[in-house]
C-alpha cells in the first residue's frame, strides 16, 4: 500500500490534533521533562529498507549507519535506532499506523505521495524557527529546487537528503554514424527536432529501423517550456495556456517523424534510439550494475541536458527524497541535529556517490573535483551536465490530490495526440472537463 486510506486520514487528523493539545499541556506542567529527554535516551528514525529510487541496491542502510555512528559520537548519551525490513511499498501504511498509535519516529523519510497530507494535518514539524534561529544552519548549501521541495505553502517542513534530476541519454554512436555533432548544453526543441528528423527511418541495423527519440513525455516537454499546469491549491487547471499548446504541438511533430507502417519498437537498450530521457538514478543503476551491462554494449552512450522550449529553459524534472521531523517528538533539538547531519554533512553526502544511485543535494559536494572528493564521481563532462541539470531543476507542483490531477492531464494529452482534431480546441474541451473534476474533489 503506497497511500493512506481515507479511514486512516480521518483518524490521523483527529489524533494529531488531540495529542498536540496533550503535549502542550504537559510541557506547561512539566517543562523540565523535555530538557532531560532532549539530551538522553533513544532517537528513532523511520526509513524503508529498499532503494530510494526503486533500483536494486544492497547498500540501502550503509549511509544511514555511518551517519548514525558520526552523530552518536558527537552527541554522547543519545542512541539512534531504526526498524529494518520495512519495504517501500509498505512504508506509508507502517508510518500512518505509528502516527496513529503515537509511536512514530522522531525523524522519518517522507514519500512524495504523502508529503502534502502529512504537512496539512500537522504530523510534520514546522522547521521555520530552526532555520531562522540556528546560526550553524545554512540553507545555501543546498541546491534551490531540492530545498524548496520540502516546502508546503511557503513553510519548510522537510530537508532534502538525496535527489535525482532528469537527464537526456544519448546514443553517441548514432551521432557519429550520421556525422552529426553533439548539440550544445543549451540546445532547443528546434535543434532536437531537426536531429531526430535526420536520424529517423530505415537503417542497416539489427532492428532495420532507427528512431530519433523515445519515452519523451508531456511532463518533460511541459517542464522545458515553463508550463504551470495548476493553481497553488490544485483547484484550477491551465491546460489552455499558450505554452501548453506549443508543447503539445512539438510532441505531435516528433510523433509524426516515425513511419506508421513500421512494426519495429523503439528500444534504447537495443541501440535503435538516439535520445531518451531518463532519471539520473536509473541511468546510474544501469552503468554501475553488472546485471545491466548488456545495455549499451554495442554502442557508446552519454548524458546530456534536456532541450528547451521557446518560452522555457533547459529544465529538468527533479525527484527529491525528503526527511522530516515528527511534530510530536519529545527530542526535537536532537532530531534537528540529526536531520542536519544526514542532509548537509559533507562526509555523509559524499557517500551518496559511493552507495546510492542519486546525487547529493549539496552544491559543494557535486562541484568538488574528484581528486579532492575521496570517492569515484561522474567524469568531468557528466559533472557539468549534472550541475546544469540541478541548477535548472524544477519540482513537480505540490497540492492535495496531485496524483489524480496529473493522471487526468496524462489522459487528455494522450487523447489529443492520438486524435486528428484541432489541438487548441481540444485543449479547451479537456481543460473544462478537468476543471469541473477539480472543483468536485477540492470542495
Amino acid at each position: 500500500m503506497e497511500h493512506f486510506t481515507k479511514r486512516q486520514k480521518d483518524r490521523l487528523t483527529l489524533l494529531v490534533a488531540a495529542i498536540m493539545i496533550i503535549i502542550s499541556a504537559e510541557l506547561i506542567l512539566n517543562p523540565f521533562g523535555r530538557i532531560y529527554s532532549e539530551n538522553t535516551g533513544i532517537l528513532r528514525i523511520g526509513v524503508f529498507s529498499d532503494s530510494l529510487w526503486g533500483e536494486k541496491n544492497g547498500y540501502a542502510h550503509v549511509i544511514l549507519n555511518e551517519a548514525i555512528e558520526a552523530f552518536e559520537a558527537e552527541n554522547p548519551g543519545v542512541s539512534v535506532v531504526f526498524e529494518s525490513g520495512i519495504r517501500r511499498r509498505d512504508y506509508s501504511e507502517w508510518l500512518s499506523n505509528e502516527i496513529l498509535k503515537g509511536t512514530a519516529p522522531d525523524v522519518f523519510f517522507v514519500l512524495d505521495e504523502d508529503f502534502e497530507y502529512l504537512s496539512d494535518v500537522g504530523a510534520l514539524q514546522d522547521l521555520s524557527s530552526y532555520v531562522l534561529e540556528d546560526k550553524s544552519f545554512d540553507s545555501g548549501v543546498y541546491y534551490d529546487a531540492p530545498y524548496d521541495a520540502g516546502k508546503r505553502k511557503g513553510i519548510q517542513y522537510a530537508l532534502p537528503y538525496e535527489c535525482s534530476p532528469e537527464i537526456m541519454v544519448v546514443n553517441a554512436s548514432i551521432l557519429n554514424a550520421e556525422n552529426i555533432a553533439m548539440p550544445g548544453q543549451d540546445w532547443t526543441w528546434e535543434e532536437c527536432f531537426n536531429i531526430c528528423r535526420q536520424v529517423t527511418g530505415p537503417r542497416d541495423n539489427e532492428s532495420g529501423y532507427q528512431f530519433g527519440i523515445s519515452e519523451y513525455g508531456w511532463e518533460s516537454c511541459f517542464c522545458s517550456n515553463g508550463v504551470t499546469l495548476f493553481s497553488e491549491e490544485g483547484d484550477r487547471c491551465f491546460l489552455t495556456d499558450e505554452r501548453v499548446t506549443e508543447a503539445i504541438t512539438f510532441l505531435d511533430k516528433l510523433g509524426g517523424l516515425t513511419a506508421k507502417m513500421t512494426n519495429v519498437q523503439p528500444s534504447f537498450s537495443d541501440g535503435n534510439v538516439l535520445f531518451q530521457p531518463m532519471s539520473y538514478s536509473a541511468y546510474n543503476a544501469y552503468i554501475s550494475n553488472p546485471i545491466h551491462m548488456g545495455v549499451g554494449g554495442d554502442f557508446t552512450w552519454e548524458i546530456h541536458t534536456m532541450p528547451q522550449g521557446p518560452k522555457g529553459d533547459n529544465n529538468s524534472n527533479l525527484n527529491t527524497q525528503l526527511i522530516a521531523m515528527n511534530s510530536l517528538s519529545s527530542k526535537k533539538g536532537q532530531a534537528w541535529k540529526l536531520m542536519k547531519t544526514l542532509t548537509s554533512d559533507p562526509d555523509i553526502q559524499r557517500d551518496i556517490y559511493r552507495y546510492s544511485e542519486g546525487i547529493s543535494v549539496c552544491r559543494q559536494i557535486t562541484h568538488t573535483p574528484e581528486d579532492e572528493f575521496g570517492v569515484e564521481k561522474p567524469d568531468k563532462d557528466d559533472q557539468k551536465i549534472l550541475a546544469m541539470a540541478m541548477e535548472h531543476s524544477v519540482n513537480r507542483q505540490r497540492f492535495r490530490n496531485k496524483e489524480e490531477a496529473f493522471q487526468h492531464i496524462d489522459i487528455a494529452v494522450s487523447e489529443i495526440l492520438a486524435g486528428s482534431g484541432n489541438i487548441r480546441m481540444e485543449q479547451i474541451i479537456y481543460n473544462r472537463r478537468i476543471n469541473n473534476h477539480l472543483q468536485q474533489i477540492t470542495q
